[in-house]
């Protein structure tokens, strides 16, 4: 997991800072079009290199439920046990700290940057990830994450409130990067976590579950965000979902604790 999310948010960190440039350089149109190139020779690479592999436990059709059948019975499982409902709503608290990427523009533009900055805020929460990546995959003992995750979905917000001082573009980028490397150590483990836990015949519908629902929130939360920052303007906006975020986070941290506890 640690691995794989390096790689991911490297590769983000490398597309949004570099898109930034190339959108100053030449314009947005230019931009998406080279980008949409990279998507075509992506599919092509994995069309040659990964070749088709059978099951590891060969099912037959008959043994399996319909799509939505299948999808509720993920969802009774998960949310009917109280570690795995806590793990991802932990892992859902994103739809609060995307806020600085969805915002990314306005909050360049009320820093009267341009579109170069723009990138910059986009590439500090991948910095601060890539970052937590490898202290947490690395140095930090597992059995040790477990305990903390609680508490750093807390701690993750709290860098964004200090936005409600409308800092500067590179404390701002500190502070984004701050928050990405704290929602990064607790993602890892929370993923972890969650998968470990789920019954063999369910890990299919509740990593679905997991993924559909983590996409969902950061759709609304940067829907929110944009509807917020029209009325408050993107620092203030910012800072409220990194409080919201903290807050929504001291229920999950505590259900989290007494499953831990009793392990």
């Amino acid at each position: 997991m640690a691995i794989r999310n390096i790689t991911s948010q490297s590769a983000q960190l490398v597309g949004f800072a570099g898109g930034g440039l190339l959108v100053a350089a030449i314009n947005p149109s230019v931009g998406l079009g080279l980008d949409a190139v990279t998507f075509l020779l992506s599919a092509a690479l994995l069309r040659r290199g990964v070749r088709r592999r059978t099951a590891a436990s060969p099912q037959t059709a008959t043994g399996r439920r319909p799509f939505l059948a299948s999808t509720v019975v993920g969802a009774r499982v998960v949310f009917g046990d109280p570690g795995l409902r806590a793990l991802i709503a932990l892992c859902w608290l994103a739809g609060f700290y995307v806020t600085p990427e969805a915002l990314a523009a306005p909050y360049a533009s009320s820093l009267r940057a341009g579109a170069v900055a723009v990138g910059l805020i986009m590439a500090s929460d991948p910095v601060g990830s890539v970052i937590g990546g490898i202290i947490f995959g690395k140095w930090v003992p597992e059995h040790l994450q477990i305990r903390v995750i609680g508490v750093l979905g807390i701690f993750a917000g709290i860098p964004l409130i200090l936005c409600v001082l409308k800092p500067s573009l590179l404390i701002s980028m500190a502070l984004f990067a701050m928050s990405g490397m704290l929602a990064t150590a607790y993602n890892i483990q929370g993923t972890a976590s969650f998968m470990r836990r789920l019954p063999d015949a369910q890990r299919a519908q509740g990593a679905g579950l997991l993924s559909s629902g983590l996409i969902t929130a950061q759709g609304l939360g940067a829907l929110g965000a944009g509807v917020l920052a029209d009325r408050l303007g993107p620092a203030p906006t910012v800072a409220l979902a990194g409080l919201v975020g903290a807050l929504v986070a001291i229920p999950i941290a505590i259900g989290w604790h007494r499953v831990a506890k009793n392990r």
